[in-house]
């Protein structure tokens, strides 16, 4: 059985978080804060949607994140002919085990290559175009790795007719130049401005920065003005927890499927149940219950103890020398905080 561990570290599966904090305090909702319905959250699968046995950047990511209803972000680089590829980084070794720097291969040699995951070959731009014509009411958003791309990538997209739905998420102000008409994402490194002026004066419809750098406030000053406020690239239910309270539109992850099923309970403060709750070991008690996302902070018998986040339903928590039959326990999450008593006999 494998389970995905719940906390502010990178989601991984079968990975156990495990902490011992001691006087946290609850990151309570902002009362200014209009949450984002899951409804209206647009997610944005990072490279596509690649679970096991799918490479990133290709088309059967891209045909994965369409059916889950994901929008889809992918990444453009050349080869030394002149030929646009779907491909992150300049150099080769990392992905495919090919020394080599992309830009300086030839196009023969670009499509030998293949990705160490699943062996794909990459996928030229042109192709990835064929297939995002397919399904032309998911957003597309396309990252000139450098400068000198974005005019390509704008012609590409214009000469596609492809210009309602999709974005160029870098060097935008090279891809209007050369071509007006396409769209472009304004990334923002912290907070956002509070000046929105030039953002309208340019006609730039979104905007994106972290999530931690989201305020809630300025988040809807944006949104009244037509202007719509993505976060960048997270994995943790913490900084999806802030992008849903902040109110914001989007969310880009390389983890679409697991921000999907955690918006729904993004808030929830979390649940103990007693009874369902026992000793497992003479050193362990299995805490169940709901909402285990992100724990700040546990307590048995008002001690502070070390504790393994096994599943956002169960904790695990170290208990020797605790030798009364009933204890309360008490966890806080960023939600909120609850304590019950539970029964530790051995049964």
């Amino acid at each position: 059985m494998s389970f995905t561990t719940w906390g502010t570290a990178t989601l991984a599966s079968a990975t156990l978080v495990t902490g011992m904090l001691a006087g946290s305090v609850a990151l309570a909702p902002s009362a200014t804060a209009a949450p984002t319905s899951c409804d209206a959250l647009e997610v944005i699968a990072h490279r596509g949607d690649k679970p096991d046995g799918i490479d990133q950047n290709t088309a059967p990511a891209f045909d994965l994140a369409q059916r889950g209803g994901y929008s889809i972000e992918a990444d453009v680089w050349v080869d030394a002919e002149g030929v646009l590829w779907l491909f992150h980084d300049r150099s080769t070794l990392k992905a495919t085990g090919t020394p080599g720097l992309i830009n300086q291969m030839t196009t023969a040699e670009v499509e030998q290559l293949r990705y160490r995951k699943a062996g794909s070959p990459l996928l030229r731009l042109d192709a990835a175009m064929d297939t995002f014509q397919t399904y032309p009411d998911t957003r597309v958003y396309l990252e000139p790795k450098v400068a000198y791309l974005a005019d390509d990538v704008a012609n590409l997209v214009v000469a596609r007719g492809l210009t309602t739905s999709t974005w160029i998420t870098e060097h935008g102000d090279l891809a209007r130049e050369a071509q007006p008409a396409v769209q472009v994402v304004e990334k923002i490194n912290g907070t956002l401005p509070k000046r929105l002026t030039r953002f309208v004066r340019d006609g730039i419809g979104i905007v994106a920065a972290p999530a931690g750098r989201l305020v809630p406030k300025v988040v809807a000053r944006y949104q009244r003005r037509g202007i719509e406020v993505q976060s960048r690239n997270a994995r943790s239910t913490a900084s999806w927890r802030r992008t849903i309270q902040a109110g914001a539109d989007a969310q880009l992850t390389s983890l679409p499927a697991e921000l999907t099923r955690f918006c729904p309970v993004a808030l929830k403060a979390p649940k103990i149940q007693a009874r369902k709750s026992g000793r497992t070991s003479a050193r362990s008690l299995a805490i169940r219950g709901k909402f285990f996302y992100d724990v700040l902070n546990l307590r048995v018998a008002d001690r502070t103890v070390r504790y393994t986040v096994v599943s956002p339903r169960r904790i695990d928590a170290r208990i020797k020398g605790i030798r009364a039959k009933q204890v309360s326990v008490f966890v806080r999450t960023p939600n909120g905080a609850v304590e019950r008593t539970v029964r530790i006999a051995r049964r």
